[in-house]
């Protein structure tokens, strides 16, 4: 039966259950429904990826959302008083933040390689591939 309401937009509140539902959605898959053999750190990092995946707006159900500093009043002058550097609230760095959070220099395969043992195939020795 379709909604007799007329179409809106969600409120503040609304938007922010959807996406903490689909943090402990996330919170739940990976903690029980993964393979046994898997590690904490893979399932910790597997649930990061997915809210950060949400973030960027690769999930279905929702779309990205900005990821921007939110300075106190203030920070501006007082960290350029000190000589110190500080963030600028105009930066969104939203929209790769999941294409980037495996380090480029350690894939995903070799986070649970033991140190010192070579890689299984050409394609994971050969570096920048």
């Amino acid at each position: 039966m379709p909604n007799s309401d007329k179409p809106r937009a969600y409120t503040m509140e609304e938007i922010r259950e959807q996406v903490l539902e689909h943090c402990r959605s996330q919170v739940e898959y990976w903690s029980r429904m993964v393979p046994e053999d898997t590690t904490l750190e893979e399932r910790l990092g597997g649930a990061v990826f997915c809210v950060l995946s949400m973030r960027d707006g690769s999930c279905v159900q929702l779309p990205g959302f900005k990821v921007i500093p939110n300075n106190c009043p203030g920070d501006y002058q007082y960290y350029r008083s000190r000589g110190e550097n500080w963030y600028n609230a105009k930066h969104d760095i939203a929209g790769s933040l999941h294409e980037l959070f495996y380090r480029h220099d350690e894939e995903p395969s070799e986070a649970g390689r033991p140190e010192g043992e070579p890689p299984t195939d050409e394609a994971e020795a050969s570096p920048g591939s």
